[in-house]
């Protein structure tokens, strides 16, 4: 059944009603708006259950979304769905229109835009590290944070402390990029979230470690054997092997993570001289 639409504003008060067909869009909602208040479309934002309604999405996938234990009975008007109009001002939408195409345009913003959520929500969306730029209600917002670190885990960095503590915050950014546990409190650090990806960086420099340990500790005669070897694909690492030279190494047996490998480079040093 078609949902019927209770459209209010932000203080309660109501604007509309508008009766719905199954294939419209978020868009097509707003379009129905405009007529009935002449309003312009592009200067309105929808809110469900305190869930922006993106224009593209389908109505009834949007309030499944944002509502998912609602079911609605389109015979009865009182179980409406309320839909929360925020009518933005020119400023507003001009910035979001620019921080749209560049999250990081945030930092140039006034202070109004700054302290908007939807703004800011616009922002982190295109670039989680935008959350450096917002305003400090926005850093201590949950919403805002979580949409902010699902686009790049690092931005839990500029999160309010309270949120880098936060179990559903930190697993959320550790899915996206495993290194965001540096970033979570101490507290949390030392128990992180229990999540596959949490454990995997630290295996996976646990198994170059000891294949790049059992290559340098490899007798000589070995390397001159004309069999491939199975357990390392890169050429040997004789025990005269350079510091450098293991370096870069322990480095291509990790590509693309980004972060010292010093400390495992001594590691197999230690091993080449028999420390």
């Amino acid at each position: 059944m078609s949902p019927k639409l209770k459209v209010c504003s932000l203080t309660g008060d109501l604007v509309c009603h508008i009766a719905t067909d199954d294939d419209w869009s978020v868009l097509n909602v707003k379009v129905a708006i405009e007529k009935a208040i002449d309003f312009p479309k592009n200067r309105q934002r929808l809110l469900v259950g305190g869930s922006l309604l993106r224009d593209q999405e389908e109505l009834v996938s949007a309030i499944a979304r944002c509502l998912p234990d609602h079911l609605p009975d389109a015979a009865d008007n009182n179980d409406a769905i309320e839909v929360i109009l925020i009518r933005l001002t020119p400023l507003k939408k001009e910035w979001i229109d620019r921080v749209k195409k560049d999250g990081l345009e945030l930092r140039n913003a006034p202070d109004s835009p700054r302290c908007d959520p939807i703004v800011t929500l616009a922002a982190v969306e295109q670039n989680g590290l935008a959350l450096a730029c917002a305003h400090r209600d926005m850093q201590a917002d949950f919403h805002t944070v979580l949409a902010a670190v699902r686009q790049n885990g690092l931005a839990l960095m500029h999160a309010a402390t309270n949120l880098r503590a936060d179990e559903d915050i930190v697993m959320a950014a550790i899915q996206q990029n495993p290194l965001a546990l540096k970033c979570a409190t101490s507290c949390i650090q030392a128990n992180p979230p229990k999540h596959p990806k949490v454990a995997a960086p630290a295996a996976q420099h646990q198994d170059a470690f000891s294949e790049v340990r059992s290559a340098v500790q490899r007798p000589a005669q070995a390397h001159l054997s004309t069999s491939p070897v199975t357990s390392c694909s890169a050429p040997p690492v004789k025990n005269t092997t350079s510091r450098q030279e293991t370096i870069r190494y322990v480095e291509s047996r990790l590509p693309g993570k980004r972060r010292s490998f010093e400390s495992v480079a001594k590691g197999v040093l230690k091993a080449v001289r028999g420390a």
